[in-house]
């Protein structure tokens, strides 16, 4: 398994698009629509992005070798949680921002 086979395995998880993927990691379409296919293997920022955004084993994103997520399970949170979680995901960029700006006017 290469690293875009792992890309296709991570973006079928997240149960997101390309685009909607590229988006979330702000990394242009097109770059990530070639790290899929195979066409370009991703630089160190492009994996530290998706390692970053979507608390990805960077060691996992490049060699296969441990966990696919790090830190946190997923099995720790309520469904609930997790549809949030999901839902966050799944939103433009913009709506992400204006959303963690609600949720720490609410939390104060």
């Amino acid at each position: 398994m290469n690293i875009s086979s792992r890309l296709n395995q991570l973006i079928e998880l997240e149960k997101l698009n390309i685009k909607d993927f590229a988006e979330q990691c702000d990394i242009p379409y097109r770059s990530m629509y070639n790290y899929v296919r195979g066409e370009r293997e991703p630089n160190l920022e492009a994996l530290s992005k998706i390692s970053q955004t979507f608390n990805v084993n960077l060691n996992w994103l490049i060699t296969g070798n441990g966990e696919i997520f790090k830190g946190v399970s997923r099995e720790l949170f309520s469904v609930e949680e997790n549809q949030l979680i999901e839902h966050y995901r799944t939103m433009p960029n913009l709506i992400q921002q204006a959303m963690n700006k609600a949720f720490e006017a609410i939390s104060k």
